[in-house]
């Protein structure tokens, strides 16, 4: 394209409508995806989709997440291990024996 400040011919080429088109046509992405469409087929036609790999689950890890309530251990109010959230933790406001240390 720079050469067309020189050369004449180009020059009246990239004035016309079929530089415009060319232009649009050979659009380096839509090129790259056109290109690539072929690569693409090869590479799905190798997979094989009728195997089915499923990871291998541990559900008891699952249950030492939570607390005897179903809520995680760190937000579960019925857990000792939840710290000042747990009910029976005298730290905690729902506690009974709660004395309020930053009263004004």
């Amino acid at each position: 394209m720079i050469l067309s400040l020189r050369v004449d011919a180009l020059a009246i080429f990239y004035h016309s409508a079929f530089a415009g088109l060319a232009n649009i046509f050979f659009f380096p992405p839509l090129v790259m995806l056109i290109l690539s469409f072929g690569y693409i087929n090869a590479r799905i036609g190798q997979i094989d989709f009728d195997e089915t790999v499923y990871p291998e689950v541990d559900f008891q890890q699952d249950r030492d997440w939570y607390g005897p309530s179903g809520v995680l251990r760190e937000f579960d109010p019925l857990d000792p291990s939840s710290g000042a959230l747990w009910i029976g933790n005298p730290l905690n406001p729902l506690n009974g024996a709660y004395i309020n240390r930053h009263s004004s």
